[in-house]
């Protein structure tokens, strides 16, 4: 058991590094189109997920999958959804790095947690224990003082914020395991990104994506999936207090390598609007540090 969850914790801190990567990872290939990045990004992992599926054996799992979508228009529109929302997501995310906007990004993927605790309230009917509440409200108070000083909504963040977090909640509705729904999700998207990468092509209109940024852009689909399957096995093998806490590893790398290797600006009002944000965090974390401490004596 101990073997495991060290290997389950080495496994989770791995996803979230890689994660906490990407920046470097996207802004790379900042000479192509973050649409045309996304449409490579969604066919090689297509492409990935197939080669996946077959080396792991997990065919017959997901051709099982498939028939149970495809007799059920409600779990086909939750694939359908969770692959629009997971597209839009990445979009957002290649697009904001690529402008120079990491620190959005971070944010986007601080406030998602408390995203996803009211999501859970509004569509699933979770009760919310009072530190979730203020937790909630202090993410709220966050992006409601940056939006007063700047004069506008932080929409990269809430953006990212948003989709992930819906995306989750089509994936729970789904109940479909790991693989088999990624490959679906994947599925329903890369037609879309074969006929759009097909039109930029026979019409010349295509980036050059000679050298290395072909060869990136080539491993996007081992980029994206490898950190799920690494995240998946550690969260079969870690508490799930655990698991929560790990998570802010990538915003927090994120957010220091946009500042730091990328000299993005950090103004007093996100100064502000993150310490707000940070705080929401510690009291919505605070009963999963106190469960993991009480697991760990």
């Amino acid at each position: 058991m101990q073997q495991n969850t060290r290997k389950g914790a080495a496994a989770a801190l791995a996803a979230f590094f890689v994660w906490g990567l990407f920046p470097i990872y996207w802004k790379m290939m900042s000479g192509v189109p973050a649409r045309e990045i996304l449409a490579y990004r969604m066919f090689w992992s297509f492409v990935t997920m197939l080669v996946l599926v077959a080396v792991l054996k997990k065919t017959p799992e997901a051709l099982a999958a498939w028939r149970l979508v495809k007799g059920s228009s409600r779990m086909m529109g939750y694939i359908l959804a969770a692959g629009a929302l997971i597209s839009l997501n990445w979009y957002t995310f290649i697009w904001a790095v690529n402008d120079g906007r990491i620190l959005d990004s971070s944010l986007g993927y601080y406030i998602n947690p408390l995203v996803s605790v009211a999501i859970g309230m509004v569509f699933l009917g979770e009760r919310l224990s009072r530190p979730h509440k203020i937790a909630v409200a202090l993410a709220a108070a966050g992006v409601g003082y940056m939006t007063a000083a700047f004069g506008a909504l932080p929409w990269v963040a809430l953006t990212l914020a948003f989709t992930y977090g819906f995306y989750g909640l089509c994936k729970k509705l789904a109940g479909l395991d790991a693989i088999s729904g990624m490959l679906l999700e994947t599925c329903v998207t890369v037609p879309f990104a074969a006929v759009y990468l097909g039109y930029l092509h026979y019409t010349g209109a295509a980036a050059p994506v000679e050298g290395m940024t072909g060869v990136l852009l080539a491993l996007s689909g081992l980029v994206t999936v490898v950190p799920l399957i690494l995240f998946a096995y550690g969260a079969n093998n870690l508490p799930l207090s655990m698991v929560a806490l790990c998570q802010y590893i990538t915003p927090t790398l994120s957010m220091l390598i946009g500042i730091f290797i990328y000299h993005e600006p950090f103004s007093s009002v996100q100064l502000v609007s993150f310490a707000l944000i940070w705080t929401g965090l510690a009291v919505f974390s605070l009963p999963q540090v106190l469960a993991l401490v009480k697991q760990m004596r």
